[in-house]
């Protein structure tokens, strides 16, 4: 017993400790930055089948069909029949239109501050565009989907 209270191992464990608790909140940062980033990829990967030069008459492709389309590039998609939302390493995707009928491609977190925090939107005349989301109005598959005309949408500088 007198040799598990000696300076030593306390001090290690103390050591030990604090590097975890520091470490921790940095891992999640880390994860979430990495969920953002691939979400913003994957925006960028629906524009081609999305915004289809060949026939701008055509229906909008499903969100299913889209979802395999990614799946085959991306890893970790999946479709969620559910929501019939694209689901991909903490964020959902939709594509949709905007009320004057333009092909938008927005994406949000599954969980603001857990899985993700900004949303993302692309719509072919402003291109990719990023919202800090603070008040947290996109988090999860029952939220409000962004139209691109709330306030502090972004664009995305190619490097981000």
């Amino acid at each position: 017993m007198k040799r598990a209270l000696s300076p030593r191992p306390l001090t290690l464990s103390a050591v030990a400790g604090l590097l975890f608790l520091v470490s921790v909140p940095r891992v999640h940062q880390l994860a979430v930055h990495d969920n953002q980033r691939d979400a913003m990829s994957a925006v960028l990967f629906l524009v081609p089948p999305v915004f289809n030069d060949a026939d701008l008459e055509a229906a909008l492709p499903s969100n299913e069909s889209l979802s395999q389309e990614l799946g085959h590039r991306l890893s970790d998609v999946r479709y969620d029949s559910k929501s019939r939302l694209i689901r991909r390493h903490g964020y959902f995707l939709d594509v949709g239109l905007t009320p004057d009928r333009h092909e938008i491609i927005r994406a949000w977190p599954e969980q603001h501050g857990r899985t993700g925090v900004d949303a993302f939107f692309y719509d072919r005349s402003r291109g990719l565009l990023s919202n800090p989301n603070t008040s947290a109005a996109w988090s999860g598959a029952d939220s409000i989907r962004p139209d691109g005309t709330e306030a502090g949408w972004q664009p995305v500088s190619p490097q981000r």
